[in-house]
């Protein structure tokens, strides 16, 4: 979204959000900084809204917020 957190809120912040859900992972599956989408909490939130509404995987949720 290219909100400046810092900027408008006077402090650092930014959420990692999981690309694709813990619950798919296997026990053996180890994390890489690919699996992560850092994001706003704005956008984080509506992420999730779009995964749990729509059953929309996090490159199409991307695409749809994009273009708004």
């Amino acid at each position: 979204c290219d909100l400046n957190f810092s900027e408008r809120y006077g402090v650092e912040y930014i959420e990692a959000h999981h690309k694709v859900p813990i619950s798919t992972y296997s026990s053996a599956y180890v994390l890489s900084q690919d699996d992560f989408a850092l994001l706003c909490p704005n956008c984080h939130r509506a992420v999730h809204i779009y995964m749990k509404k729509d059953g929309l995987q996090y490159l199409e949720i991307k695409k749809k917020l994009r273009h708004r």
